[in-house]
């Protein structure tokens, strides 16, 4: 009989596969009722307050390289584009907590915050030029381009807040399952270029804020415990 032996030095994902969603309890469908609430009056504040601002004096900067303006335009990714609502709404059917939920609440609220500082201090507008688009797509893309306003580039909030879902949504669960999320965020990522809301620089910084915030979440539920 043929024995197989796996090398030692391959790396094995020993936990067990756990389901991706379960369903919330009221106590927890509240909460996240609560959050969701109390999350949009702090971003229609703050990222339509930094984009007011913004529009109020003429200082701008330019992060952007012109190699930049050679990326494709692909109307059609404003649907991966706006799938980060879903992707948001999913926390509870996926942190099964109130403590995790708490603590991405807690990631999300600072990542708008911290985002609104960099809208206040870098305010830019995309240097792509405008694209009209018909149909179907054309009225997806443009619902796309107007929630996303005019001066608030840099970080890209959709790519921190994408990078947060992956980063605690993966917790607890095995490789396969973090790969899945972390998919999803790259496209949403890719997807706020394709769509020419925002440049590179935004999009990376993006990603180091929504990692590092939801990295800060995580030690804190691994060092606390789940209730």
């Amino acid at each position: 009989m043929t024995r197989v032996v796996k090398s030692s030095l391959e790396p094995v994902d020993e936990r067990p596969a756990q389901p991706i969603f379960q369903t919330p309890s009221r106590p927890l469908w509240r909460l996240f009722v609560v959050e969701v609430a109390g999350l949009s009056c702090l971003w229609l504040v703050v990222y339509g307050g930094a984009n007011w601002i913004a529009g109020l004096h003429h200082y701008r900067v330019e992060l952007w390289s012109e190699r930049e303006l050679a990326i494709p335009f692909i109307p059609a990714a404003a649907v991966v584009y706006l799938s980060l609502f879903p992707m948001l709404w999913l926390s509870p059917l996926v942190l099964r907590t109130a403590d995790r939920l708490r603590a991405f609440g807690k990631v999300i609220a600072l990542t708008i915050v911290t985002s609104g500082v960099g809208f206040l201090v870098l305010p830019f507008e995309a240097a792509y030029p405008a694209e009209r688009v018909d149909g179907l797509v054309g009225s997806i893309f443009h619902f796309a381009d107007s929630i996303n306003l005019r001066y608030n580039m840099l970080p890209s909030l959709h790519v921190a807040m994408a990078t947060a879902c992956a980063c605690v949504y993966g917790i607890g669960h095995n490789t396969a399952v973090r790969a899945l999320w972390w998919t999803w965020a790259v496209a949403i990522a890719v997807s706020t270029l394709v769509t020419h809301q925002h440049h590179v620089l935004d999009v990376v910084v993006g990603g180091i804020l929504g990692l590092s915030l939801a990295m800060h979440a995580m030690k804190s539920i691994n060092t606390n415990g789940d209730h």
